[in-house]
């Protein structure tokens, strides 16, 4: 199948050969916090068939079951990849769903839009499932799925905020800058609300500053529909662990 999706990117939507292989490589290794290549984390998998036998990367036997992994900083790279599996798993069949893993913490709102865009545009569901944390755009693309299909794991965490804005150079030119950052501050804050049900004010109440929820209380929020729990043994989540937090806390605090 990634041969398939190789020649769709190159031939259909115009994606350089050489931002295939960066993603490749983006998929093919583990950074530290320096940004420093430390291992390889993408095995090949080896699958027996009838008369051959296929060998492939894990996120190409991932993908040949429609599940996208939007792992890493949300940026050009990252959304072009994404937005290209999207619809390639589109042309390959228009009715089942896609299944989009999110673990991020953020990036650009434009290239996290561009995603959104390509989510509504397709006729497929799309599942979203909190893998580890949807932070900042993140929580847009968790709550952008199809409702009733949105769902965390018990120990992934969501953060929301207002825009973050950094602008260089002439004054004039500044001002358009926060005017374009309170537009986009505006209109995410008005999606949340969409995807939570809930009134503007609520969502800029809460999300003034950094709030982070865990996923329980992202599900009582509204912004995903169900936290997803193993069904043959019993397992306790996040929330679980943090009962009496706050006593111990304040408890530390005062020494």
């Amino acid at each position: 199948m990634m041969n398939d999706f190789d020649k769709y990117c190159l031939n259909h939507l115009g994606i350089s050969s050489l931002q295939m292989e960066n993603w490749r490589k983006m998929q093919d290794t583990l950074y530290s916090s320096s940004g420093m290549v430390t291992a390889s984390v993408t095995p090949n998998i080896i699958e027996e068939r009838k008369m051959n036998v296929a060998v492939m990367d894990v996120f190409s036997r991932l993908m040949a079951d429609r599940i996208i992994w939007v792992a890493g900083p949300v940026d050009d790279r990252m959304a072009i990849i994404v937005q290209a599996q999207l619809m390639f798993l589109s042309q390959v069949d228009s009715k089942r769903a896609n299944t989009m893993h999110i673990d991020t913490p953020g990036g650009s709102v434009l290239n996290g839009l561009s995603i959104v865009d390509v989510m509504n545009y397709i006729p497929n569901d799309v599942q979203t499932i909190n893998t580890g944390m949807a932070a900042s755009m993140g929580s847009i693309l968790l709550g952008a799925g199809t409702k009733g299909m949105r769902s965390s794991l018990p120990f992934s965490k969501v953060m929301i905020h207002q825009v973050s804005s950094g602008t260089r150079g002439h004054i004039a030119d500044n001002r358009i800058s926060h005017l374009e950052s309170e537009k986009y501050n505006y209109v995410l804050f008005n999606m949340l609300a969409d995807y939570s049900d809930k009134s503007f004010n609520e969502v800029m109440e809460v999300a003034n500053r950094d709030k982070w929820f865990t996923a329980e209380e992202i599900l009582k929020f509204g912004l995903i529909d169900e936290v997803v729990y193993p069904e043959d043994r019993e397992v306790k989540g996040l929330d679980k662990y943090l009962e009496g937090f706050d006593k111990y806390y304040q408890k530390l605090m005062k020494k």
